[in-house]
């Protein structure tokens, strides 16, 4: 090696592995200020029962929106592929996946995609 660095002690480079939906990476969209929290919100939080998503967009597109597990699988797809004006939105979520199953407590995340932009939150669900 020509530096100091080896593999047990030097850099570790992390890049999380969730396909699409990268929990870890919260980005403005253009021209959106990065503390501007009102892009997503979610609704009670800790949740008890039914979920509200609320979501804004400076510009129309598409727009992809999921719960994921703490393992990085997705525990449903809320929203995929469907074209929203700019503006405010609102969906329900009864905290249940799609298959029927009953959602265990546990800490999740909601992943909004809109064009190469990703934002989450966090949410705690307590049935």
């Amino acid at each position: 090696m020509d530096n100091d660095e080896d593999s047990l002690t030097g850099p570790v480079i992390f890049e999380p592995y969730l396909t699409d939906y990268n929990v870890g990476v919260q980005k403005p969209y253009p021209g959106e200020d990065p503390d501007d929290h009102g892009m997503l919100t979610v609704y009670p939080n800790p949740v008890h029962g039914n979920v509200t998503i609320q979501f804004r967009l400076l510009a129309a597109g598409e727009v992809d929106l999921c719960v994921i597990g703490t393992s990085g699988r997705v525990l449903q797809s809320l929203i995929s592929g469907r074209y929203y004006e700019p503006g405010e939105h609102r969906i329900q979520w009864d905290g249940f996946p799609g298959d029927g199953r009953v959602t265990p407590d546990g800490i999740y995340f909601v992943v909004m995609k809109v064009g190469h932009q990703l934002v989450s939150r966090k949410i705690l669900l307590m049935k």
